[in-house]
């Protein structure tokens, strides 16, 4: 899985990141680590809404 990110960004251009001067290992981590806490994140609110509704 990490190993897909990883290549999907690496096809990402450089457009979508205006500052250029970033290293690209410190954007790759942020963004692998942003991916996880919001799946995190999705599963904890969905838990909720069950909870709640059942």
């Amino acid at each position: 899985m990490i190993r897909y990110l990883l290549s999907l960004l690496d096809f990402v251009p450089r457009f979508s990141f205006p500052l250029g001067y970033v290293p690209a290992p410190l954007i790759r981590q942020g963004r692998v680590s942003g991916v996880r806490s919001a799946k995190r994140l999705a599963n904890k609110r969905r838990n909720q809404r069950r909870a709640r509704h059942a």
